[in-house]
């Protein structure tokens, strides 16, 4: 979908007879487009045939198979690109083409689990829930997208094609790369105790009068003298990193939002520098200007549909 939208053509393959999509209780036509769908028997002589024909003359062949599958189809990368010396070939799998349990079966729930990355998501001694998004599967088509592209520039470059090895849990585990950081400097990071994890009073999300939330960030001290400053509470600027007084400064610029309502608030930080945003609910984001401003959503048949992210310009 992500090479798609920025203008490649893009053919997806499917089992003769099968759906549109793998699970049919997920909606997947927004996913689909933007791809153009042909139904080949890889087990027939003439499917096969013609799916290397259409190999024959692509510059990327990307498949999702667990490892050996495309090697049991003779669709293997090596063969592939003894055809077609020029190709990138890219394979996502769940833990990557080699190594221990690369054949494992798994979803993104386990991926996150295998990283470490659900832990990361939970305060200490709850039980980790299933997260909104589909982060382990989101990371890895963006580091499948990255290296296709860098593997086009090589063959640009010298004329030989590259194989893509993307695991959906080395690209999960990629995301914690400042829990990592706090790791190697001997520091903990836990969910709810870290700085940037709920440990900083500066750092968090408030809730206001009418139950309304706010996302404070005023992380460095300037924001956070221009968040207390719109607050009254400007004295308080000095214990923002002091490791003991955390929670009571929590508890003052709580008791403070809680005077007002989330409309209040809001008003009273235009124009204010402080890292300072409502939580928005889903549908609220959807409709917000910021978006549509930067053509970021359309709507097709009366749905809203998300564009690529990165905008390409020639100035």
């Amino acid at each position: 979908m992500i090479l798609a939208g920025y203008g490649a053509r893009v053919i997806r393959v499917e089992p003769s007879g099968s759906k549109a999509g793998s699970l049919d209780v997920i909606p997947l036509e927004g996913l689909l487009r933007g791809k153009e769908l042909v139904r080949i028997d890889l087990k027939d002589p003439a499917g096969l045939a013609g799916f290397l024909a259409l190999a024959d003359r692509a510059d990327v062949v990307l498949d999702g198979f667990r490892p050996g599958v495309t090697a049991r189809l003779g669709i293997d990368p090596p063969s592939l690109r003894r055809r077609n010396p020029r190709l990138v070939t890219c394979s996502i799998t769940g833990y990557g083409g080699e190594g221990a349990g690369s054949g494992d079966a798994g979803h993104d729930l386990n991926y996150l689990a295998s990283a470490g990355i659900l832990d990361l998501l939970t305060p200490s001694g709850e039980l980790p829930r299933a997260p909104a998004l589909q982060l382990a599967d989101l990371a890895g088509a963006l580091h499948a997208t990255i290296g296709i592209l860098s593997a086009l520039r090589h063959r640009d470059r010298t004329g030989e094609g590259l194989h893509v090895d993307v695991s959906m849990t080395d690209a999960a585990l990629f995301l914690a790369i400042l829990p990592m950081a706090f790791r190697t400097a001997g520091l903990g990071f836990r969910a709810g105790e870290s700085w940037l994890a709920g440990g900083l009073a500066c750092y968090g999300v408030y809730r206001c009068a009418d139950h309304g939330r706010l996302a404070v960030a005023a992380l460095e001290p300037r924001f956070f003298r221009a968040f207390l400053g719109v607050l009254g509470l400007e004295a308080l600027a000095p214990r923002q990193y002091l490791p003991d007084g955390q929670e009571r400064l929590r508890e003052a610029i709580s008791s403070r939002l809680m005077e007002h309502p989330l409309p209040w608030w809001i008003a009273a930080f235009e124009g204010v520098d402080a890292c300072v945003t409502p939580v928005l609910s889903f549908d609220e984001a959807l409709e917000h200007e910021r978006f549509h401003g930067r053509g970021q959503l359309y709507r097709e048949d009366g749905d809203l549909l998300l564009d690529v992210v990165a905008r390409l310009r020639d100035s």
